[in-house]
């Protein structure tokens, strides 16, 4: 076999092999970032209940200064929150939560995805360029 046509041959296995190694890792990623923000769905809905359980903790007796404690314990838990992450949320912005979350899940998918595309369009460039190669290649003496 010449060299131009093991040339091809492996630009076809490529052009088959990249793309399809591509979309696994495109697939795997989304499963993990799935999986990841499932696992901050449960972790925020534990820090809420912390909150709440904390707050309701909170002695009614002064009433002056449980306001002040209700305070502390709201901002020690906004914290924490502010530390893994999620978005604050107000009476002001509580109708876009769905939003966002559309938003950070896509966004995340995305980022993670731009090498998976450009190792599926090196393979579909080598398949290109295999059949391109190939049409002024003379026949094979048989």
């Amino acid at each position: 076999m010449d060299p131009a046509r093991l040339v091809i041959t492996f630009l076809i296995a490529a052009a088959f092999a990249l793309p399809f190694y591509g979309a696994l890792r495109a697939y795997c990623h989304a499963r993990r970032v799935i999986a990841q923000a499932d696992a901050r769905a449960v972790r925020f809905v534990e820090l809420n209940d912390e909150r709440r359980a904390a707050e309701r903790a909170v002695d009614p007796e002064p009433a002056d200064t449980r306001a002040e404690r209700l305070a502390a314990v709201r901002s020690q838990y906004r914290a924490l929150e502010d530390a893994e992450g999620f978005p604050s949320t107000s009476i002001n912005n509580i109708g876009l939560d769905g939003y966002v979350a559309a938003s950070h899940a896509v966004r995340d998918i995305f980022d993670g995805n731009r090498a998976n595309a450009v190792i599926i369009a090196i393979g579909l460039a080598c398949g290109a360029a295999a059949a391109l190669w190939a049409l002024y290649l003379p026949a094979a003496g048989v």
